[in-house]
């Protein structure tokens, strides 16, 4: 989610600024240049490809029953395969996290019961390969605004699923708390100073 200043309104009727920074953005701050070498049609793809198939995977959630163009039906399948052996409870999908304090905002996947019980903030990933530090980062971001919220269930772990054409990796990650604080106090400086924003 990239930055946004948003204008809101206080309750003494004065308007006040808020200079929204996105988690993507944030986080995307420690990995510049990351997409430089990837062709920009290849990057048009996979954002297309995304876009489908999280929008199938939201019908699956809500409804049982999704579309997919035929090219992605591979990962759909493999999506199901994932579902089949970890049987998890969908509690979440796609919810809008932000935090005026810290002026920070982001859009998490999903939030699901894992068949031992936990709470899980998972991400679901349709690209080739997954950055795992940058999705560490992304993940506890994330899980540190819902807990910030006083989310209703209690988020226990991290998680990452990434889903290829004919394979599936479910990766559990560590939640990076002393890192994120890190991170925000550095993305702060850095604006403040006019370095480094995109």
């Amino acid at each position: 989610m990239r930055d946004k200043v948003e204008r809101i309104i206080e309750l003494n009727g004065e308007i006040e600024e808020i200079s929204w920074r996105g988690v993507t953005s944030v986080v995307g701050r420690l990995f510049p240049g990351a997409f430089d070498k990837i062709p920009p049609h290849i990057l048009e793809n996979a954002r297309h490809r995304g876009l489908a198939l999280h929008s199938a995977l939201e019908d699956y959630f809500n409804t049982g029953l999704y579309e997919v163009p035929f090219e992605y039906q591979a990962r759909m399948d493999m999506f199901e395969e994932f579902m089949a052996e970890y049987k998890p409870e969908m509690l979440d999908q796609e919810l809008e996290l932000r935090n005026e304090a810290l002026r920070l905002r982001g859009r998490c996947d999903n939030i699901m019961r894992m068949q031992d019980g936990r709470i899980m903030l998972l991400d679901f990933k349709f690209t080739y390969g997954v950055n795992v530090p940058y999705v560490e980062l992304q993940l506890s971001l994330y899980k540190m605004l819902l807990d910030l919220m006083d989310y209703e269930h209690q988020i226990e772990g991290i998680g990452v699923l990434h889903i290829g054409k004919d394979s599936w990796e479910y990766v559990e990650l560590e939640y990076k708390q002393f890192e994120i604080l890190n991170l925000l106090y550095l993305d702060d400086y850095l604006q403040e100073k006019g370095v480094n924003r995109k």
